[in-house]
């Protein structure tokens, strides 16, 4: 069996307080509303022995200590979080990509962006009910992206729900989003 050094690095979340490990992405959590943001670091490495296992693990290491700085920088506020991911090209077949960056785009008052991102969604096969409900949730982004405020309480009503089934304490209230 084959022994890979991954290329994980720190993920920035709950307002850049917390580092967590993670694969290769940053979640926004804002109360508990992830979007997503994936990059690879470097190619995993195959394991050889020790002591070069040991040398890639320091090197990655150091690298994810820089990319989680590099990533506080980049993701400084909800603004910047959602200029980066709208900035990113849509790929086929990544869904969460388009519904992260409409998502965002409608929190910031970008309601064109956010209903084009929110209809890449929607041309996903929708082969599972996952993708079904993804469907259906960004159609109805899509269809308040004009209302600000409405995109905000559509997230402080999703925070709050998903903050129960965790068994997490409620938000702050107000929940601020801006």
């Amino acid at each position: 069996m084959a022994v890979r050094a991954d290329d994980r690095v720190g993920a920035v979340s709950g307002g850049l307080d917390r580092v967590e490990q993670c694969p290769r992405r940053v979640d926004w959590d804002l109360g508990h509303l992830a979007l997503d943001f994936a990059e690879q670091v470097r190619p995993a490495a195959d394991f050889r022995n020790e002591a070069q296992f040991t040398t890639v693990a320091a090197a990655l290491s150091r690298e994810a200590e820089q990319r989680v700085r590099n990533l506080r920088a980049r993701f400084v506020d909800l603004g910047t979080t959602a200029d980066a991911l709208m900035g990113r090209p849509s790929r086929p077949g990544h869904l969460w990509e388009d519904f992260n960056a409409g998502v965002a785009a409608a929190l910031v008052g970008q309601p064109g962006g956010a209903r084009q991102r929110l209809d890449q969604v929607r041309d996903h096969d929708p082969i599972a009910d996952w993708i079904q409900q993804a469907h259906q949730t960004a159609h109805h982004v899509a269809g308040i992206a004009d209302g600000t405020m409405a995109v905000h309480d559509w997230a402080a009503t999703r925070i709050t729900s998903c903050r129960k089934k965790l068994s997490l304490a409620e938000p702050p209230n107000p929940l601020t989003m801006a």
